[in-house]
């Protein structure tokens, strides 16, 4: 309850205009707002009401930067407990594919990025591999972009540092991506594993000025997470792949010499093939005496069945 305004001094008012005052809110010279007020007709301010205000003010600045300290602390632990477990999903599973799924996915539901994707270096390009939101999914399967070349995801690959851009359209370096024709705001960071590049990681939005600083730290740190993950995931399918072949070898070496069948042989070979190397198909073509190739053994090509034990030409094969 304000106490009634003294009366007096009303005939020195400008004709409809009523007295009015207006008190900043601030606290260690950070104005927070302002408290304002318009005296009922008849009514003006004099000292006694100003010191109240003022008074008020300063009591309101307070509360109000407990509250922003307490939402911006809030806040904070809210994401440290996102990131905790953005890294034990992360760090939990070694199949690659898999992997980048599941960090779209918690990114989405835990820190609100609705468009994000994810480029692999792979012989100086940033690959895409996987992504979510717009239309990214079904445009950019086939998507790459050289590490020298333009654009915002090229240029965090190419400088190792990450780039906000909160206003894309007066960014000069911006490349508009496929099924994202409507980006407002770009957060690059690239994914390093010491010096060495594995990727970046990319962040878009429609409304401008979507991210912070914060968000940078964030998706940083998202970023740093996942490029160990993708490291050991390669490690561990690069092991996979290894022991697979060996075994594959063994198993082969056994069929071998196991049959004098040497067609037998051949199938078995080419079966063995397909446990360690993604083909269409394969032949083996043996040398006779006469000095021509004859087809011995196929998979994957239907065609060639009937040109089983006969001279074939090498262009056949492609065809």
């Amino acid at each position: 309850q304000f106490p009634d305004y003294p009366r007096g001094a009303v005939e020195h008012r400008a004709p409809g205009k009523l007295p009015e005052l207006a008190v900043p809110v601030e606290i260690d010279g950070r104005v927070l707002g302002v408290l304002h007020a318009q005296s009922r007709a008849g009514a003006v301010f004099d000292e006694s009401i100003v010191a109240l205000f003022q008074s008020l003010a300063a009591q309101m600045a307070i509360a109000i930067l407990e509250g922003q300290t307490y939402q911006a602390e809030q806040r904070r632990a809210d994401q440290l407990a996102a990131i905790a477990q953005a890294t034990r999903v992360i760090t939990s599973s070694l199949d690659l594919e898999d992997l980048l799924d599941e960090v779209l996915d918690l990114v989405d539901e835990r820190f609100g990025y609705k468009r994000a994707r994810i480029f692999l270096l792979r012989d100086n390009r940033l690959v895409f591999r996987a992504g979510a939101g717009g239309r990214v999914a079904r445009l950019a399967e086939s998507l790459a972009y050289p590490l020298s070349g333009p654009g915002l995801i090229a240029l965090a690959g190419r400088t190792g540092q990450p780039i906000l851009s909160n206003h894309v359209a007066a960014d000069p370096n911006y490349l508009p991506g496929p099924g994202l024709d409507d980006t407002a705001s770009e957060l690059v960071v690239p994914m390093h594993i010491g010096s060495r590049l594995l990727g970046v990681f990319d962040v878009q939005s429609a409304q401008p000025g979507a991210f912070s600083d914060e968000d940078l730290q964030t998706v940083q740190t998202l970023a740093d997470t996942l490029g160990v993950a993708v490291r050991n995931a390669r490690l561990f399918e690069s092991e996979r792949r290894r022991r697979r072949l060996a075994e594959t070898l063994r198993q082969v070496s056994a069929a071998v010499t196991s049959t004098l069948q040497l067609d037998d042989v051949l199938d078995l070979i080419l079966t063995g093939l397909a446990r360690v190397v993604s083909y269409d198909s394969a032949s083996i073509l043996l040398l006779n005496e006469a000095g021509e190739l004859i087809l011995r053994a196929s998979a994957g090509a239907p065609g060639l069945a009937a040109a089983l034990g006969r001279p074939l030409a090498v262009g056949m094969l492609a065809a």
